[in-house]
């Protein structure tokens, strides 16, 4: 028995339109993005707060994640204004802030490291606590170096990423 044949047809796509979808999907993964920033930013900087006030087994603590976490908090929302509504600074203004918020984290996560080796006998909630502050951190300057480079693929005329197709 003979099968039947299926005839494909395929439809002409306006490249200008697939630039303008390609545009706006990364806009949309930007703005996300910038939410992540912004809540693990929030996060460190209550649990810095947290850390702040009531360990007391670990001298010399600073309220480091409170304020290393600043900066990142800024960057999220630089991404997230970053989004289909952007407008012509708000994207190489978030790159320059996620890079810098890139030595903000990891000067947070370097410094948890520090007060976690050099506790001399902290409690158990106390270790908790800087623990999930340095996971955090180091997972906010993964994020903060992806956005940036996935903004560096938005911003027009940007020539840094070779291999990806610029969207004007």
């Amino acid at each position: 028995m003979e099968q039947p044949q299926h005839h494909t047809t395929t439809t002409p796509t306006n490249p200008q339109q697939d630039d303008s979808n390609l545009l706006t999907k990364r806009k949309r993964t930007l703005m996300i993005l910038g939410r992540y920033e912004c809540v693990l930013s929030v996060l460190c900087i209550l649990l810095g707060d947290i850390s702040w006030l009531y360990i007391s087994s670990i001298p010399n603590l600073i309220g480091e994640g409170i304020w290393l976490s600043i900066l990142p908090f800024f960057a999220g929302i630089l991404a997230f204004a970053g989004g289909p509504r952007a407008d012509k600074y708000a994207l190489p203004a978030h790159v320059v802030v996620a890079v810098l918020s890139t030595v903000s984290t990891i000067a947070l996560f370097g410094l948890e490291i520090f007060y976690l080796a050099k506790a001399p006998d902290p409690t158990p909630g106390a270790t908790a606590l800087l623990a999930i502050i340095t996971i955090m951190a180091f997972t906010n300057f993964i994020i903060l170096i992806v956005s940036a480079c996935f903004t560096c693929m938005i911003l027009p005329g940007c020539r840094c990423c070779y291999g990806c197709t610029q969207v004007n």
